[in-house]
């Protein structure tokens, strides 16, 4: 008998508490409803938008969704920042329903976001049309993630030019022992808001200019370097930044491969040992997300390669091939994913702020199992 007394209970208690849950999505005469909504749209699809509301997170807003916020009486400053932030100011009033359309436009380097305040008509037949999907809530970080690695891809030229070939026209058909073409892995971390380090390795071959059909050579050498970077914002936020940075480089594995045997030569292979070198770089950061961003570096290096026998076929008689300079300029594009650290902030409705929220709160808890920040 105890058994089923407890038994009913506990039902009741879960009926109290969803019934409660429930409670919070209708409006009535002590809160307000705004619904955000994103119609389908191709501009910026992949990307979340993060709206707040007084500078705190509301919800992350998909594309072809909606979400029901219920908020107490008063002013709000709705935002959304990607670059370009869009600002919507409105006074709540208690039992009104409120309809807010965010969309993207195509920017130069990334969308920019739109918020618009519509009529209460025409939202509410988008929001009970079926064509978008209802959001649910969900942890929304406010941490600015520190850590980033991506790849990069790019070209340049080198300084010096090594005359190994004539065409048919008698012109010197060259190696560079600089620029070419590079694909590497960077990773970088953030240490304050103007400081940034990042470390690349990159692999960069290069070739004869102008091609020929009889021969060929080549270039190529493993470069990692260190980068400490000064951080310049534009228009004080984060989206879009420059970079101003300088270090030290390791460059290993050169090796000259030259095969003329289709011309009457030979084939050779010079190899040249590790050095050490110096760069400088400028980059332009677009952060599209939370999580990604791509970035156009143009980098200059100084370095000076020596011949060493090991591994090669030959000895060079030419000083640029005994000592080459691997000095050039390249220009680099870079795109990478960002970490997000787990640590959450919500926003707690205007009904949760009393001791009858309580019970919801443990309850998403221990069904949700993981913990989350809320100020009661």
């Amino acid at each position: 008998m105890k058994k089923i007394f407890l038994l009913l209970y506990l039902l009741v208690s879960v009926s109290t508490v969803f019934a409660q849950i429930d409670s919070v999505n209708v409006a009535d005469n002590q809160s307000a409803v705004v619904y955000f909504y994103r119609l389908n749209n191709y501009v910026g699809s992949a990307v979340k938008m993060k709206i707040l509301a007084n500078n705190e997170p509301v919800i992350l807003l998909r594309d072809g969704s909606y979400y029901a916020y219920n908020a107490a009486p008063g002013e709000y400053l709705f935002s959304c920042s990607m670059g370009r932030e869009s600002r919507l100011k409105l006074k709540l009033e208690a039992g009104n329903r409120y309809f807010i359309k965010c969309y993207f436009t195509s920017g130069f380097w990334s969308a920019q976001p739109q918020m618009e305040l519509m009529n209460a008509e025409s939202g509410q037949a988008i929001i009970e049309g079926g064509q978008l999907s209802a959001l649910e809530y969900e942890e929304i970080t406010m941490l600015k993630p520190k850590s980033r690695i991506g790849l990069t891809f790019g070209f340049g030229g080198g300084g010096e030019r090594i005359p190994l070939f004539y065409d048919e026209n008698n012109n010197d058909v060259n190696l560079s022992t600089g620029g070419g073409f590079n694909v590497g892995i960077k990773y970088g971390y953030e240490f304050a808001k103007h400081f940034d380090l990042s470390a690349n390795c990159s692999y960069q071959s290069g070739s004869l200019t102008p091609a020929l059909k009889n021969a060929s050579a080549s270039f190529r050498r493993m470069v990692v370097t260190l980068t400490p970077a000064l951080i310049i914002p534009i228009k004080n936020n984060d989206y879009l930044r420059f970079k101003l940075g300088a270090g030290p480089g390791y460059y290993g594995f050169g090796t000259m491969d030259i095969d003329a045997s289709k011309a009457g030569g030979g084939i050779m292979k010079f190899k040249y040992e590790p050095q050490l070198g110096l760069h400088a770089s400028t980059v332009f950061e677009a952060n599209f997300s939370d999580r990604g961003s791509m970035s156009m570096e143009l980098k200059y290096y100084h370095v000076n390669y020596a011949f060493t026998e090991h591994g090669s076929t030959h000895y060079p008689i030419e000083v640029k091939i005994d000592t080459p300079n691997g000095s050039g300029v390249d220009f680099i594009i870079g795109y990478y994913y960002h970490f997000l650290k787990k640590k959450y902030s919500c926003l707690v409705p205007e009904k949760l702020k009393t001791g009858k929220g309580f019970g919801f709160l443990i309850l998403r808890k221990l069904f949700m199992e993981q913990s989350f920040a809320a100020v009661l």
